[in-house]
């Protein structure tokens, strides 16, 4: 099931390539008049805080990774 706002289905957002997907639609359907201006910018605006999600999560996840192999290098010393 998508994620719906003002009427426009953003879809599935659990990833960076949903988000940019979901830009190219929101996009798409502005350009071809399908949604308002101002639904497309408030559409982008929780795309936007949704990439920022993303992108912090990924990045806590990389650093724990990063950290955890670095405990483990320190301990066969």
């Amino acid at each position: 099931m998508g994620t719906r706002a003002d009427g426009f289905d953003l879809g599935g957002l659990s990833t960076l390539d949903d988000v940019a997907e979901a830009a190219s639609r929101l996009a798409r359907a502005a350009a071809g008049g399908e949604i308002t201006l101002e639904a497309a910018e408030r559409c982008a605006g929780l795309l936007d805080l949704v990439r920022s999600s993303l992108e912090s999560r990924d990045l806590e996840q990389r650093l724990v990774a990063v950290e955890s192999h670095m405990k483990g290098a320190d301990e066969t010393w």
